[in-house]
């Protein structure tokens, strides 16, 4: 009977050890069958780890083993505290995660307690596929790096002033809300398929260079990206599936000379990326795949690399002004150059010219069937004795058309850089004035008996 009371004041004295804790010390409740956290330092320090049943270890990565799984208490004391630099309770580098941080399973954590112990010292947290719900970061001022990867039961994690956060990944977790506006030195945020509607940005998004926010369909914050300036630095911004609608403006706002950006599957009306990248000699990837672009501006975009615009509303005069402000920026395709307008109106006759010019030059241009297929050489004459010559082209207005067929009779049609015909008939001239229709650049089609030929034909 002796035996059996010493016995059960043991369990009580363990049961109450283990539950009970002081405030000096940072709580973990665990809800698995073993508890294998990792710590570092960046000093020397005393370490204590407390498990449940009251065994303690000194290690930065103990190892506690237990029979079943259950809740569970463990605690850690560091002294000092301003020497611990990190705690990782999981960390597989997911979305893009350093190689320099251990990889540690997840430990399946479900509560912490008193981690402002380390809010002036702690520079890395990592918690990816754990159980919390909530993490506090406020006035973490040292924190640089918060790692919480696939945790789908977080719903808030708040990050008042913490100005040397540099990377936050909270990709695909539960968040009601997201506001980085204390994260005045953030670089990379990886917050795609989550729960918020929108994101309080700091004022000071300078040093943003990553943003992914992708499939987020409940975000009501429509127009959260609509001019880039205010992220000058950005060379990645994924945002596709984000409920963004009206218009992207990047003009002239990009520092980087290599910028990805994938907008598919939203709603916008207005695409302007006129002026480009700031700063020469990059290859920028543009996707706004499945929106409902009707205006597009890509003038001066000379690091344009990929650009997809497919199953959008361009009709047939924005297609061919996309086509003439690429082929006007001189570029020649050796890096396999793409532009994609499939799924909107093809391009008219003259923007075949410039679809044409661009495939010259190395370009893969991908349209739908434009009003008049122009092949090799943008001539569609099957007779090559009967080829028309146009002079003085560049010239000042008045044209002289040669055949040596002689033929008497021609049938014009006169496109201008915008793809809008602007005549339509027949001359019996050898000359033709394109005076009245302004200085610019023209595509001329020209058909002698059954021979079509198009001409590109510049008047100053």
């Amino acid at each position: 009977m002796k035996t059996i009371n010493t016995l059960f004041i043991i369990i009580i004295l363990l049961s109450y050890h283990s539950f009970s804790y002081s405030q000096d010390e940072i709580i973990f409740q665990t809800e698995g069958s073993s508890f294998n956290p990792l710590i570092s330092l960046k000093g020397e320090a005393y370490v204590r780890w407390t498990f449940h049943d009251g065994d303690t270890s000194n290690s930065l990565n103990p190892l506690k083993n237990y029979d079943s799984e259950a809740a569970r208490i463990s605690s850690l004391i560091v002294q000092p505290w301003s020497a611990l630099k990190m705690i990782n309770i999981g960390y597989d580098a997911g979305d893009g995660g350093s190689s320099g941080i251990p990889f540690v399973a997840d430990q399946q954590v479900s509560k912490i307690q008193n981690l402002d112990l380390v809010k002036e010292y702690l520079e890395i947290w990592c918690s990816s596929y754990n159980l919390i719900d909530t993490l506090i970061f406020d006035d973490f001022v040292m924190l640089d790096t918060v790692e919480c990867f696939l945790s789908q039961n977080v719903k808030h994690v708040s990050l008042k002033n913490t100005p040397a956060l540099t990377r936050l990944c909270l990709e695909d977790n539960d968040l009601a809300t997201l506001d980085i506006s204390g994260c005045t030195g953030l670089m990379d945020l990886r917050g795609a398929v989550n729960n918020y509607s929108t994101i309080e940005f700091s004022e000071s998004c300078e040093e943003l260079w990553h943003i992914c926010v992708r499939d987020n369909p409940q975000i009501s914050n429509d127009t959260m990206f609509k001019n880039a300036e205010k992220f000058p630095n950005l060379t990645e911004l994924f945002i596709w599936n984000t409920n963004q609608k009206g218009s992207f403006n990047a003009h002239n706002c990009f520092m980087n000379s290599w910028v990805t950006i994938m907008a598919d599957r939203n709603h916008y009306t207005e695409l302007n990326l006129s002026g480009g990248i700031i700063q020469g000699d990059g290859g920028s990837w543009i996707s706004f795949n499945n929106n409902h672009l009707v205006s597009v501006n890509i003038e001066g975009f000379s690091e344009i690399y990929h650009l997809e615009l497919k199953n959008n509303d361009l009709v047939s005069d924005t297609v061919d002004k996309i086509l003439y402000q690429a082929d006007q920026l001189g570029i020649h395709g050796n890096q396999d150059r793409i532009i994609s307008l499939l799924g909107n109106d093809g391009p008219s006759a003259s923007g075949m010219v410039y679809k044409k010019n661009l495939e010259d030059k190395g370009w893969i241009i991908e349209v739908e069937n434009g009003t008049l297929e122009i092949p090799e050489n943008t001539i569609m004459n099957r007779n090559k004795a009967n080829m028309p010559e146009v002079f003085p082209n560049p010239g000042n207005g008045i044209v002289t058309i040669r055949t040596p067929g002689h033929f008497k009779e021609y049938e014009l049609t006169l496109v201008n850089s915008s793809g809008a015909k602007v005549y339509d008939g027949v001359i019996n001239s050898d000359t033709f004035d394109l005076s009245p229709y302004g200085k610019g650049i023209y595509f001329l089609l020209i058909k002698n008996g059954q021979d079509i030929t198009g001409k590109k034909v510049i008047i100053h």
